[in-house]
């Protein structure tokens, strides 16, 4: 059995500080606790009494932390030198905080460490190249020297780093050094950690560099342990942890339980204060749990389509630049709505041959080519996408006259608002087919919604919510432009599909009859 070393950064509310020793301390770990010197003298007392009979707890040398400082670092090195002086000899170090929850069980992260005893747990990414960092400062938090904090010392921060940049001050990395970056709580062997020490030790200059550098609890080890420890043996980070799109961590809540516990990570940050409920119980799961589920799929992509997403009525406003924006003169442009996209590509093609339109396909759902010369603002969708009325109005004069056909994903409302006011004549035609399983697994599955391990539970969970996405938004297209909305469905009456495909075409009723035939045979 693996013997860990928790190594507890803490700064606030002794009495949780306590509480979560213990559950760490439950199977014969040991917890290294830094409880930072700018906290009052009575919050530590308080929490050496509260541990006083706990066996396997030790307290390091007190240091005053600073966001983005160095002094992170150094209370990490204290840490890992009071569980020295202890004398536990565990196998591995894990660094976590006082918003570190477990999500499982202390048995699954035993078997996890034994099937894979020889690599160390820690994102180490290129720090130049990865685009790990979001916003802000980038390159110049290690080419320039930082001896002031930027949350106490903002002024003095920006003003010498400006004065650096106006001298040209920029310095080179530790000779033999790579730069990397990455998540700051690792779970690493004992003889890494102690490899890292003595590194730091013989090489001052890297101390030195590290020291004056901007947030380096998020590039040093990361950047010691890759120069020490060669790729193949550098796995995962341990904690679960999303950024947002500013860089900020995500806080996790009772709702989020479920979800965290199918993570594949062994813990999670970070857990607000409020939920005290999910963090007794996180704690109890690693203390006295005895099965975990399966994990799903990687929790980022499923953020990330979530917060990309937005809440309805708020994040898809109308966007000021497009206000000033005419819809085009004499433009016609016909838009097929649907949730399936291999069926609006297929009835793309039937309606193309029938009303002697210019086919466009998915132009703002796909990076598919436009057969159109638009001075190279036609390649890729996300171009495509920053102006889609200005893009669109490009495409009505550059086919003079000719009517335009393009899909759209149903679920993209806010797409097809923008698009109804592009051009004088819009109409729409939703086929209303919803998508069979195995295409909305495929999507969850290219979203990273689901993965290979996802369970039974969690795919029907998934495939019946993007199932109701899917009936939601194909009911919503109609209620919001019904003046322009058109239908195709299975189980209606051929009249009435008939007479929406003929005004849709503006085509005989023939030809509409034909073509709905063909539609009904996809």
């Amino acid at each position: 059995m693996a013997r860990i070393a928790f190594l507890l950064l803490a700064h606030r509310d002794p009495a949780a500080v306590a509480a979560h020793a213990k559950a760490l301390t439950a199977h014969g770990d040991g917890v290294v606790i830094h409880y930072d010197l700018r906290s009052p003298q009575s919050e530590f007392t308080q929490l050496q009494c509260l541990l006083e009979s706990v066996d396997r707890v030790a307290f390091a040398r007190r240091i005053r932390c600073g966001w983005g400082s160095w002094s992170l670092v150094q209370a990490s090195l204290a840490m890992i030198a009071a569980v020295e002086a202890a004398g536990w000899a565990p196998t591995h170090f894990y660094l976590l905080s006082g918003d570190c929850f477990p999500t499982k069980t202390r048995r699954y992260i035993d078997d996890c460490l034994a099937q894979e005893p020889s690599v160390d747990r820690i994102e180490a990414v290129d720090f130049f190249t990865a685009g790990w960092i979001r916003t802000g400062l980038k390159e110049e938090r290690v080419l320039y020297r930082h001896p002031f904090n930027e949350r106490r010392q903002p002024w003095l921060f920006y003003r010498f780093l400006a004065l650096q940049r106006s001298l040209g001050l920029k310095r080179r990395p530790p000779k033999g050094l790579a730069l990397r970056i990455g998540s700051q709580w690792w779970l690493l062997r004992a003889e890494t950690v102690r490899k890292v020490v003595a590194f730091l030790r013989d090489r001052p200059d890297v101390r030195r560099f590290f020291q004056t550098a901007w947030i380096p609890d998020e590039i040093a080890f990361q950047t010691i342990v890759a120069h020490l420890v060669p790729a193949r043996e550098i796995s995962v980070p341990p904690t679960h942890a999303l950024l947002s799109d500013y860089g900020m961590p995500v806080q996790f809540y009772a709702d989020h339980r479920d979800y965290l516990r199918t993570q594949p990570q062994f813990f999670a940050r970070k857990i607000s204060p409020e939920a005290q409920a999910l963090r007794a119980d996180l704690l109890t799961v690693f203390t006295k749990g005895t099965a975990d589920p399966v994990s799903g799929g990687p929790g980022t992509a499923l953020y990330q389509h979530l917060a990309g997403y937005g809440r309805i009525g708020s994040r898809y406003a109308e966007r000021f630049w497009l206000r000033a924006i005419e819809p085009a003169r004499n433009g016609d442009i016909r838009i097929i709505v649907a949730v399936d996209r291999a069926l609006a590509l297929a009835a793309e093609a039937e309606i193309a041959r029938f009303g002697r339109l210019k086919p466009l396909g998915h132009l703002f759902d796909s990076d598919s080519s436009v057969a159109l010369d638009l001075g190279n603002l036609e390649t890729g969708r996300h171009k495509r996408g920053l102006h889609r009325r200005a893009f669109l109005n490009l495409i009505v004069q550059a086919l003079d006259g000719e009517p335009a056909l393009l899909c759209v994903d149903a679920r993209q409302r806010h797409v097809i608002a923008d698009l109804t006011g592009a051009a004088e004549h819009v109409r729409l035609l939703v086929l209303e087919r919803p998508c069979d399983a195995a295409r909305l697994e495929a999507e969850a599955c290219g979203q990273g919604l689901l993965g290979a391990g996802s369970g039974p539970a969690e795919r029907r969970a998934v495939l019946a919510a993007a199932g109701r996405s899917a009936g939601d938004a194909l009911a919503a297209i109609g209620c919001a432009h019904r003046s322009v909305t058109h239908r195709f469905a299975r189980g209606r009456s051929a009249g009435a599909n008939r007479r929406d495909l003929q005004e849709f075409l503006q085509c005989g009723a023939e030809d509409a009859a034909e073509l709905a035939r063909a539609l009904d045979r996809l």
